[in-house]
């Protein structure tokens, strides 16, 4: 039994059939942190699907490696790419069990995918993606799917937040990160908002936390006037995660007994941030 079990007595009614998704300007926000909580939260009480779709900087397989004796070869792009036509053709089930993961290919491989594909493919590849719905929610019967999107502007990134209802766009409080994600949605999601109904929210994570009292209120007063500059471009400022030293020990070495990064206290902000975004 997980030491965090207590956490999931009582569950509220779940708001199902969605498919979510992380992303961030760039690296170093915990973006995958913060996934990987929201899908332990909701494996708990519902069938989730996680998908690793960031082709530069999988990490999927460090976190829940796969089991001994599997092809590691059959990854997401591997289904779009046709090798495997059907997507339960890349999917794996996990240690968990109401949690299964698809895994994508090694970074040289996502690097030369995202190089070498013209535009035409890409748009081949977001029509698959599309169809995966009725597959993921009807027949595989999947409550929702999660995907972690890969960092920044690019093709890829495009396509994910096409096919998600849901986004989560995560941020450390530093000014070139303010900057660099304003023009990340400006640039990929405000089509998007404008073409179908979702709901995009920013996560503040990391924030810092000094002796100082003037310290901490300085650094609150500047995330309020970014929540507003944000709530201009239609994201939602939605949760504050402070800087946990204990959580960054505790990932410096791996435990069998729980998933890399899975703590008390993320789990807790994943269950605050899955209610104030609805799903729960």
């Amino acid at each position: 039994m997980s030491s965090f079990d207590h956490i999931y007595k009582g569950p509220p009614p779940l708001n199902k059939k969605k498919i979510l998704l992380t992303h961030s300007f760039k690296g170093g926000t915990a973006k995958t942190v913060v996934a990987i909580n929201l899908v332990y939260y909701l494996s708990q009480r519902a069938k989730i699907l996680y998908i690793d779709g960031d082709l530069l900087a999988p990490s999927l397989e460090k976190i829940i490696p796969p089991k001994d004796g599997v092809d590691k070869r059959r990854t997401w792009t591997d289904f779009l790419e046709g090798v495997y036509p059907n997507v339960e053709d890349v999917i794996y089930k996990t240690r968990y069990k109401s949690l299964d993961v698809i895994y994508s290919p090694p970074p040289e491989v996502g690097k030369s995918f995202m190089s070498e594909k013209k535009m035409n493919w890409w748009v081949n590849a977001l029509k698959k993606e599309l169809l995966c719905r009725e597959r993921w929610f009807n027949e595989l019967k999947y409550d929702y799917v999660l995907i972690d999107n890969q960092n920044g502007v690019s093709l890829n990134g495009a396509n994910n937040i096409t096919v998600s209802d849901v986004g989560f766009i995560i941020l450390r409080p530093v000014t070139y990160g303010v900057s660099g994600t304003t023009h990340l949605v400006k640039e990929m999601y405000k089509t998007i908002q404008g073409i179908r109904d979702r709901k995009d929210f920013l996560i503040w994570n990391q924030i810092p936390q000094s002796s100082d009292q003037k310290s901490n209120e300085r650094v609150l007063s500047l995330l309020k006037d970014w929540d507003e500059s944000f709530r201009r471009i239609m994201v939602e400022p939605l949760a504050k995660i402070f800087y946990d030293p204990e959580l960054s020990i505790s990932m410096l070495e791996e435990k069998p007994d729980q998933l890399l990064g899975v703590s008390k206290s993320m789990q807790e902000h994943a269950e605050s941030i899955l209610k104030l975004a609805e799903i729960l």
